[in-house]
């Protein structure tokens, strides 16, 4: 069953991807990133990106690292707006390469 077309996230792509969308019009984009923490932080991490993201978040998985924990996460909106807030709650953080992808939408 198809979500009521109110409770779709508009989302505003970059400038750069505005060709893309076009392009793409049954697609939709999310971005999908890395943010690696000491096994202490992880439960730190995961309520910030729920809190911060909300609705937004569409994946997230922790695993265990070789220094830490690394949390992926995909959500439907640029992705570096969270990460000043990420960063002054976790200096230590190590945040990975954002990946633009596409995806059907549903």
């Amino acid at each position: 069953m198809q979500a009521p077309a109110s409770t779709m996230p508009d989302l505003q792509l970059p400038a750069s991807a505005a060709h893309m969308q076009r392009r793409n019009s049954k697609k939709r984009a999310l971005y999908l990133t890395q943010i690696v923490v000491a096994q202490c932080n992880q439960q730190r991490l995961r309520a910030l990106l729920i809190q911060l993201c909300g609705q937004q978040l569409n994946y997230l998985r922790t695993q265990t690292a070789d220094h830490g924990c690394a949390t992926r996460f995909l959500i439907s909106s640029e992705v570096k707006i969270f990460f000043p807030l990420l960063m002054r709650e976790l200096p230590s953080a190590e945040f990975g390469k954002i990946s633009q992808i596409f995806v059907e939408r549903y």
